[in-house]
């Protein structure tokens, strides 16, 4: 190989940025499954060289870092957490950087993409994504379900598990219960944005067929319902509602404050409509669902067995939650004193369970604190988690202004998904071990769609523009002509200014 193919192979492959995503996200989701889920791991750990290899070639040397949009807040989280490692350099210092290089990759391979030249690539990358999401969990929910028919439970010994059904919560092939439901959110996500046409138009594709995308829509609704994750329901629920934000808020610089009191009370009936929808909706599955599965299993009973007196199913999909709040509270009150040792740099997220062992009696009860704001706050102290929360209002910030102030239709485009889903993880995090420091699926997840929405945010910028409020101050004539508050108080002084003249007018004439 000549230095010329050399470098063209280490542009084209090593280099290609849009083909790390890919094969990244691809590996993590198989990370969740039983049968591959080892090999994906390891696979994962050796990704991240070639991820780290593009950090320092394509931003760092190349300078593209600095147009990554607020990237001195990166910048300075990524040092902070860096003195965080160092300040507990003997406890855990290697994995905590092998952490943080997750971090690195989150911030700036996914979240940076803005700065690629390449975006109908990046258009082309997030179709492709979503294909894979929506063949991918769509068919293994399929197979999951079967299975609760053919094989019934699956029982793993060594590990004390059983798949397919897990304390009558149906798991599929995946290793947890709430792993399904939230891939299965994702793949109505992804379902969603393959119907905009805009988006398809942009990337150069037709939309998909109908079956797939019905079939799509109905085999992972059914499969979040039986899993009966909670989390997973209220992450469907709010990206429903994001979804109706956008669609009321819209034109937010032509409403009135009538106007927008009511939509606002709109959108809280919608909340609870939608949510208690779905708690009603998911219980009438799990109970149809246990019934079709003892009328299966009654109906291939032998004569003997008939004959017993053994009438309950082996699997059912009642599951009944006797810790309401799972620990969450005995986890806050856990974290409050990991954080009070070392509130101002944290401990590190290596160090959590070490650390849980150290300073509480009977150790941390989790190995995470399920909950990604308590988790960054614990691990990166108060100045972590600043400079984190500054980032994150700068971005929310950017992406409302881009989104609400954009006057072109956007209905047909993905942009307001991407908000939408963006919405509803930022509320799901604070119930699940989410947002930055765990390297899975379910948060590189959150920073790669955070990514293509940046390329839209950089596309309909509207960040220096401002919110066109006067029309809220605006109000109606019974003619229905409006009028500021300045020209009716213009038009008062004209209308008082003629009385008094015909009244000078008239005692002139008495005189």
């Amino acid at each position: 190989m000549t230095l010329s193919q050399k470098g063209s192979f280490f542009n084209r492959v090593l280099l290609n940025v849009s083909l790390f995503r890919v094969v990244y996200i691809v590996t993590l989701f198989l990370c969740s499954f039983y049968f591959v889920g080892t090999l994906a791991v390891v696979l994962k750990y050796v990704l991240m060289i070639w991820g780290i290899q593009i950090v320092f070639f394509y931003y760092i040397k190349a300078r593209r870092i600095y147009n990554v949009l607020y990237s001195r807040w990166l910048i300075a989280f990524v040092g902070a957490s860096f003195l965080t490692a160092v300040l507990h350099v003997v406890d855990n210092f290697l994995p905590n950087m092998v952490m943080l290089a997750h971090v690195i990759i989150c911030f700036f391979i996914f979240y940076g993409m803005h700065t690629e030249r390449n975006q109908k690539r990046v258009k082309k990358e997030i179709y492709n994504i979503a294909m894979f999401i929506v063949f991918a969990c769509t068919i293994t929910a399929v197979i999951g379900i079967a299975m609760i028919f053919i094989t019934g439970k699956i029982r793993i010994d060594q590990l004390n598990y059983d798949i397919v059904v897990y304390e009558n919560r149906f798991t599929g092939l995946y290793t947890n219960p709430n792993l399904l439901g939230f891939y299965s959110v994702v793949a109505i996500f992804c379902t969603h944005m393959l119907t905009k046409k805009d988006f398809l138009k942009e990337c150069g594709h037709k939309r998909p067929s109908k079956i797939l995308l019905i079939s799509s829509l109905s085999v992972n609704v059914i499969a979040l319902f039986l899993c009966d994750s909670n989390g997973s329901l209220l992450l469907l629920t709010m990206y429903v509602f994001g979804n109706l934000i956008y669609k009321l808020f819209g034109g937010l610089q032509h409403l009135t404050i009538g106007g927008i009191f009511k939509k606002v009370l709109i959108l809280v009936v919608c909340l609870m409509v939608i949510g208690s929808s779905f708690l009603v909706i998911r219980w009438g599955a799990n109970q149809g669902f246990s019934t079709v599965v003892k009328n299966h299993e009654m109906a291939f009973q032998t004569p003997q067995s008939a004959s017993t007196d053994i009438k309950e199913p082996s699997i059912s999909f009642e599951h009944i939650n006797k810790n309401l709040d799972s620990g969450r509270i005995e986890l806050l009150t856990e974290a409050v004193v990991l954080f009070g040792n070392y509130p101002l740099l944290g401990i590190g997220k290596e160090n959590l369970i070490d650390y849980g062992n150290r300073y509480i009696d009977g150790g941390l009860h989790f190995s995470d604190l399920h909950n990604g704001y308590l988790t960054i706050l614990v691990c990166a102290g108060i100045i972590g988690f600043v400079i984190f929360v500054g980032f994150a209002i700068h971005v929310a910030r950017h992406a409302v202004k881009s989104l609400f102030l954009e006057k072109k239709n956007l209905s047909n485009s993905i942009f307001p998904c991407l908000f939408a889903f963006i919405v509803a993880y930022c509320v799901y995090a604070a119930f699940e071990k989410t947002l930055l420091y765990e390297q899975t699926y379910m948060v590189v997840m959150f920073w790669l769609v955070l990514g293509y929405m940046s390329c839209y945010m950089v596309k309909f910028n509207h960040i220096n523009d401002k919110f066109d409020i006067t029309g809220l101050f605006k109000k109606k004539d019974k003619q229905g002509t409006k009028f500021t508050l300045d020209d009716a108080d213009i038009e008062a002084e004209d209308d008082a200014a003629i009385i008094d003249e015909n009244n000078t007018q008239a005692i002139m004439k008495i005189q």
